[in-house]
């Protein structure tokens, strides 16, 4: 084995008993980031997206890796104001209203095939930047 040193202790240590929100946790970033969430110590963490299968998915990877901690599978279209709403108070209440990270992973690409920027239909333009940059539509 390898020696460890304080540093990366002390990185280990960060995520410990802490509780988060990962938006688009059913896959790439966000479903690994909730993985390694759990592996650093994260008590309790919110899975969010559209895909209700890949967040079981994710959240059975979890339970492997941490069967101590808490994995919420919270199913949501996060261009609805509502489902916004729902995710915050689901959240807030499986962890008696506590949350310390937050990661906005969610988006939108628009139509695909994807046109150029010039083509681009200006509500759908307009719809990805609100999902991205505020998971929400006007």
């Amino acid at each position: 084995m390898l020696p460890i040193s304080m540093a990366e202790v002390r990185h280990m240590k960060q995520l410990k008993r802490k509780c988060a929100l990962i938006t688009g946790a059913s896959q790439g970033l966000g479903r690994q980031l909730a993985i390694e969430f759990a592996r650093q110590g994260a008590t309790g963490i919110a899975l969010v997206a559209r895909d209700a299968e890949a967040l079981h998915n994710a959240r059975q990877r979890i339970m492997r890796v941490a069967p101590q901690a808490t994995a919420v599978v919270i199913t949501s279209d996060l261009g609805r104001q509502e489902d916004i709403e729902r995710v915050a108070a689901t959240t807030l209440s499986e962890f008696g209203g506590r949350l310390d990270v937050l990661v906005n992973n969610a988006s939108s690409l628009g139509p695909t095939p994807m046109p150029y920027l010039l083509d681009y239909p200006l509500d759908d333009f307009r719809n990805v930047l609100e999902v991205n940059l505020i998971a929400r539509t006007s």
